[in-house]
């Protein structure tokens, strides 16, 4: 008699707590900061007076230093965190390949996912942060989140005479209105970027849940995983490299 049960999935802990509220306040943050830039930017056609626009322009930076404590606590994260909040969890490509071979390879492993005896797709063994993912969160960590907090404080400085460069409050005006537009279309611009990727983001999410059955949404509520055997054998691994580390 053949055995076409399926394989045993194992519930295990991947998210620590301090992970998915970060996850949930970043979230929360950008769509505050998308709404009040919009509002203030979009004053006259809504009808809204100078003053109230203004007040959302202080809301935006307020938001925009909210963001900033979150953010510095994910980095704080990535190396007194948890195993897979750690960086190591974000790493695109180990030792030997190159980073374009594993973009490929893993479009290649989504697209068409290679399949079990039974005909359903295999998710592919990774634990922690989707390898694919990774191409998006990188950039969005390292170089776009850092860009907005910086183009943000110093638009503050700007408007405010606010920390971190305040002298820039007490130049002539159209220098701040120079300084003012670049500042402003760099930090659209990472806006714009951060929009597509969060949709890239959820599109991903809903093709994974679609694809394999994961529970990647619900699992950064409760932090818990579905776990095929062979990500089981990747965990198991991680862990065990991060105990000799230690």
């Amino acid at each position: 008699m053949t055995n076409d049960t399926q394989p045993a999935i194992k519930i295990t802990s991947i998210w620590e707590p301090g992970l998915r509220i970060w996850h949930w306040a970043n979230a929360l943050s950008i769509l505050l900061l998308l709404e009040t830039s919009f509002i203030f930017d979009w004053h006259k056609e809504l009808g809204l007076s100078k003053e109230t626009s203004g007040l959302f322009k202080k809301t935006h930076w307020i938001v925009g230093l909210v963001f900033t404590g979150f953010f510095l606590y994910r980095f704080y994260l990535l190396f007194r965190g948890k195993t897979f909040s750690r960086a190591r969890d974000l790493r695109i490509a180990e030792k030997g390949q190159s980073v374009m071979e594993v973009l490929r390879h893993e479009i290649s492993i989504h697209k068409t996912p290679p399949r079990d005896r039974n005909g359903q797709p295999i998710e592919p063994p990774e634990p922690g942060h989707n390898r694919l993912g990774r191409f998006l969160y990188v950039p969005l960590l390292f170089i776009l989140l850092p860009l907005q907090i910086v183009t943000g404080a110093l638009w503050g400085s700007l408007n405010w005479g606010y920390w971190p460069v305040p002298a820039l409050h007490t130049l002539d005006h159209a220098t701040r209105k120079s300084i003012d537009d670049l500042l402003s279309n760099i930090h659209s611009t990472g806006m714009y970027i951060i929009v597509g990727i969060v949709v890239l983001h959820i599109g991903g999410v809903i093709m994974s849940e679609l694809t394999f059955g994961t529970n990647l949404l619900s699992s950064m509520v409760h932090g818990k995983k579905n776990l095929p055997p062979q990500a089981v054998i990747e965990y198991e691994k991680i862990l065990g490299e991060e105990q000799q580390a230690d």
